[in-house]
């Protein structure tokens, strides 16, 4: 192509095209721009379009990129736009996962894939991992010995729950997780081995043997020694740690034989608890990678990937394959310069993959320089921006990856720092330099961030706006209480700027002055723990507002009820969702008229509620028994639409994020009902997609609308706004007991589950001062969001937390004569201290629809969002699975419950047909059956011989089964069933069915949950409690438990 001149005033020097640059560009400088303006520097350099590659992260970026750079073709370079017409489409704009499948596409019969290849989205993977999870690790719990052995191993010591979790996180970590299948080279094992021979020596062989050391087998045999040590633990626990686990301070030097044996405990110990956590992490890995293969296989028949199997095949062929020199070459072919966007937020194996595209670059020789062409590397990004380490980034990588082109480029690099920022008024950028300089002091290692001063270019004749607005609480003060009223203090501050405070609109290249709307300003969080209080000032104060990119779909009440009328479809017999839907706005029975219905005649609520006179009960179930009938003739994406619309529910919908959220759930069914699913299945996935935390809200169209914002700052990343209010300074740094960390080694990762009883555990320790990092970037990415004005809003109460303690570290918060002040901030920055405001009580607005909606919503979903939890049977089901007897608990109190409705006669005959048909109803292959039919009998002859078969569970008069009920502790709604009420003149008395035997090791822990059942009974029976009682079916033991 022939060269057609391109230049440009902003910054030349990252528009030398003959050198491979990483360029560093703070926040508000134009990143994308920086790169677009090189793009086309190449294309006016006559490099055909179809030889660069441009790589960011989402295909939002890729678009605007792409759209940014024909902008600046047309408006920069017209004649080279114009000669560019008819190869706009040859652009190669994409995101990692866009080129990884494009080079696994090309290749896919050399790498043995299909040509026709589909791409699981997150949820349908996730969904896939998690019956893979579920199915494999029951299957490798009854396969060979090894495998059996470990899983048995790992669920005694983790628990089946926990072991489903720490698997499951590694799932979420691909393709990370992936490099890390090979055993780390350690010296913890041998450590540790030192350390036991040590600790044999000092205490002498006859207080070793008293201790019952002398029994457990060597540390070689890992899984043999830590069962060893768990079994004799808690004699040794009673003498050196406390209930909770940790060494104890001090020994009662009564105990002196104990006592002088203390110290050598203390540093066995230590050594131990490093040890434990290597060797249940390698074991866990261990099972992923079977679980992994399994998952693989899976996706093979499906002729599927997941996003993650892109980044990971593809650096595996480059590294791995036999083809990699024939993919290297078809791409050196075709590509003379790669850019890369948002740098800052790669990681090792992406590094990896780009380092490995350009070898032959980096070496100087090559077939290109060989005719005159000089291929290019260019990276942009800023390290004090790199907030996702938990989704995976490395902000070493950056500094890593311009050392290494330093190295390998020498006189052809070149490293630019950019200086200028285009976004903020002048006040705004003086803070941020005066904060972020003295606490990003970027000494050590590279996750250290280093802080590079910038300066406003902002033409607007205005220095700006910046506050730190704190409300002054005791320190007593309860947390709801602190964030209510700082929630208030930043409605009244809004109401007060709007209309008086100037910002400035762009016209014509001119800044133009006019006051603050509501559209204007952003509410930025740091996570949504406290949301509610914020949504609730703002309602209080006549703020309107919109919650953008919010998560916890799953949880938003409408959605809840949605999953509870699907499941109540696929199950008529589900009283517990049954109870949701007729509580609801589609049918709004109240609460005590549906308990009622629980002393009538039937097996379930559905029952009950089918032979009720009630007027409103009655038409309820012939609406639900017509619904429930077209179950099989109609997709559930037509049928929940067609109810919706037949009970009047958008009508009380208040807000457009719900009705978006019911329009999302209705595409979440139409996926569904595409694939063929039944209701049943549509119920199930739903159940599991429910624990999806993370899920986002639907997106609410915000355009024009005189509304203020709501939003997360990592949700805020690569926007900004005229007035930004970052709420919760004083919201401490969270830090988990027990997680996983990871720390990458090239593109190898090394991962390790800590334990939560050492806090001192190197890579615990170092994943939290790297966790404390991103902290200080986070603040600088919220903080660089304004462009007029920034209000810093927290609670004081006289300690400084969270971000306020950098306030004090960088800035110097402290308290003088004149109050609290910030001594060492710009000239400009207000402090502004408000004590927490009156509760506001709005006036009755006048009556309307939507005041009519808000009235019905807050009536029947209580306004405002509550916490659910379910007492389950977790203890119940995890033993029984780590056996293989899938839903072993559940199906034995079916048996109990039908047996107790006098439904299933308590004989052989009657038991074996009952279970037989309930097992076949639930899903189970028929081959499966006569396993649970030997295990149920068993449990019934016990309870038959020990008397409590006819003292319990036959039928009775004043007697109740599988009760469901609904409790509430403030926000708190707590849902369950009891198994079995006797119902006396002078009280009640409660049984609850465990399926495990008595001496299970956790069956202390189920006080709490036989509390909840007494309160309900209580609750519903209005009588006092005489007794309560677990009755342990697999060994026919009867323990009653003291309620206090």
């Amino acid at each position: 192509m022939k060269k057609q001149g391109y230049s440009s005033s902003i910054h030349p020097s990252h528009l030398d095209v003959k050198k491979s640059l990483v360029v560093s560009s703070p926040a508000g400088s134009g990143k994308t721009q920086k790169l677009a303006e090189r793009y086309v520097a190449l294309l006016g350099e006559g490099v055909l379009p179809e030889r660069i590659l441009a790589i960011t992260f989402t295909e939002k970026a890729a678009a605007e990129m792409k759209e940014r750079i024909l902008k600046l073709l047309r408006e920069s370079a017209p004649d080279l736009h114009e000669a560019l017409k008819t190869k706009f489409s040859r652009f190669r704009i994409s995101t990692v996962h866009s080129f990884a499948l494009s080079v696994l596409d090309r290749f896919a019969f050399d790498l043995n894939l299909s040509p026709s290849l589909k791409i699981l989205d997150a949820p349908e993977a996730e969904l896939v991992r998690d019956e893979v999870l579920r199915e494999g690790l029951i299957e490798l719990g009854a396969g060979e010995k090894e495998t059996s052995l470990l899983v048995r191993h790992l669920t005694l010591m983790e628990g089946w729950t926990r072991l489903c979790s720490r698997i499951r996180s590694l799932f979420q970590q691909i393709p990370q997780s992936y490099l890390a299948f090979e055993d780390v080279k350690s010296p913890i094992p041998q450590a540790y081995d030192s350390a036991w021979a040590q600790l044999k020596q000092e205490w002498g062989e006859g207080f070793w043997q008293a201790s019952g050391f002398e029994s457990i087998p060597a540390p070689e045999d890992e899984i043999g020694h830590m069962q060893g040590l768990r079994r004799i633990m808690p004699g040794i626990a009673a003498n050196f740690l406390t209930k909770q686990g940790f060494l104890r301070k001090r020994i009662s030097r009564n105990n002196s034989h104990v006592a002088d044996k203390a110290e050598s405990f203390g540093r066995y110990y230590a050594v131990y608890l490093v040890w434990r956590s290597f060797s249940l992490t390698k074991g866990i890995i261990t099972l992923f990678r079977h679980l992994s293969l399994k998952y693989e296989e899976r996706k093979r028949k499906e002729k599927a990937l997941d996003f993650g199997d892109l980044e990971y095949k593809l650096y595996w062929v480059l590294y791995h394959s036999h083809n990699w020199s024939n993919i290297l070459m078809s791409f050196d072919e075709q590509t003379d310069h790669i850019l890369l966007d948002e740098f800052q937020d790669t990681n090792g194996l992406q590094w990896a993959i780009a380092s490995k595209l350009v070898e032959e670059w980096r070496s100087g020789l090559g077939a290109k320089r060989e005719i005159g062409k000089t291929p290019t590397l260019f990276l942009v990004g800023d390290v004090k921006q790199s907030i996702y380490l938990f989704r995976g980034a490395n902000v070493e990588v950056f500094e890593r990856a311009k050392r290494q082109m330093k190295e390998w480029m020498q006189e052809s690099f070149s490293m630019v720092v950019i200086r200028e920022n285009y976004r903020s008024l002048p006040l705004i950028v003086d803070f941020v330099n005066a904060l972020f300089a003295r606490i990003m002091d970027g000494k050590g290692e590279d996750w250290r961030t280093k802080y590079e001063d910038f300066s406003s270019r902002r033409t607007a004749d205005d220095k700006g706006h910046v506050e730190l607005l704190l409300t002054n609480m005791e320190p007593e003060a309860l947390t709801k209480e602190q964030k209510e009223a700082e929630a208030r203090n930043i409605a009244l501050r809004i109401n007060e700027i709007k209309g008086k405070l100037k910002v400035y609109d762009k016209e014509e290249g001119e800044e133009r002055e006019r006051v603050c709307r509501y559209e204007d300003i952003t509410i930025l969080l740091r996570s949504r723990t406290h949301l509610e209080r914020y949504e609730e000032a703002l309602q209080a104060y006549g703020i309107p507002f919109v919650v953008v990119g919010g998560t916890g779909f799953y949880s938003s009440l409408e959605v809840i009820l949605l999953r509870q009328l699907v499941a109540f479809l696929s199950n008529p017999c589900d009283s517990l969702r049954l109870y949701g839907v007729l509580r609801s706005e589609l049918f709004r029975l109240d609460e005590s008229r549906i308990m009622n219905l629980a002393f009538h005649e039937g097996m379930n609520l559905w029952e009950k509620l089918s032979i009720s006179t009630a007027p409103i009960e009655k038409e309820a179930f012939a609406s639900l028994l017509r619904y429930s009938k077209k179950v099989d003739s109609e997709p559930s994406s037509m049928l929940v639409e067609e109810i919706l619309k037949e009970r009047g529910f958008w009508s009380c919908l208040n807000s457009d994020q719900q009705a978006e959220n019911v329009r999302k759930f209705l595409r979440i069914l139409e996926g569904f009902d595409e694939e063929g699913l039944s209701l049943i299945r549509i119920s199930e996935r739903l159940e599991r997609m429910s624990t999806r935390q993370d899920e986002p809200k639907a997106a609410v169209n915000t355009e024009g609308r005189d509304a203020v914002r709501i939003m997360t700052i990592h949700g805020a990343k690569g926007l900004d706004s005229k007035v930004v209010f970052l709420a919760g300074l004083e919201e401490p740094f969270s830090k988990r007991k027990d997680f996983l960390t990871r720390r990458e080694e090239g593109e190898r990762v090394v991962f390790m589950f800590t334990d939560p009883l050492n806090k001192e555990h190197p890579e615990k320790l170092l994943w939290e001062a790297k966790l404390a990092e991103e902290q200080k970037r986070l603040f600088y990415v919220a903080s660089t969001r304004a462009r007029d004005a920034l209000f810093l809003s927290g609670v004081w109460t006289s300690k400084a937390t969270g971000w306020l303690s950098y306030m004090v570290e960088g800035l110097g918060l402290r308290e003088t004569e004149k109050g609290l002040q910030l001594v060492e901030a710009p000239k400009g920055v207000m402090v502004n201290i408000k004590k927490p405001p009156p509760e506001h009580i709005p006036e009755k607005p006048e009556a309307s629809e939507v005041t009519e909606r808000k009235a019905i919503l807050e009536r029947l979903w209580q306004s405002g969002e509550k916490t659910y939890t379910r007492v389950s049977d977790e203890y119940e089901e995890n033993y029984h699975e780590s056996g293989g007897l899938l839903r072993f608990g559940e199906i034995i109190h079916v048996i109990l419950d039908r047996i107790s409705r006098g439904t299933i006669e308590p004989t052989q005959d009657d038991i074996m047909r009952g279970l037989r048909s309930i097992m076949l109803s639930m899903g189970f292959a028929p081959s499966s059956i006569p396993a649970y039919q030997c295990r149920v009998m068993e449990h019934v002859e016990l309870l038959r011989a020990s008397g409590f078969l006819e003292r319990f569970i036959t039928p009775g008069e004043n007697s109740a089964s599988e009760v469901p009920f609904l409790l509430r502790e403030g926000n708190n709604m707590i849902s369950g069933r009891i198994d079995r009420v006797l119902i006396k003149p002078e009280g009640l008395v409660i049984i609850d069915y465990k399926s495990f035997p008595s001496n299970f090791e956790d069956s202390d822990k189920l006080t709490e949950q036989i509390r909840c059942y007494a309160r309900a009974a209580q609750e519903i029976w209005k009588k006092p409690l005489l007794a309560c009682y677990i009755l342990f079916t697999a060994d026919a033991c009867l323990k009653e438990v003291i309620i206090e």
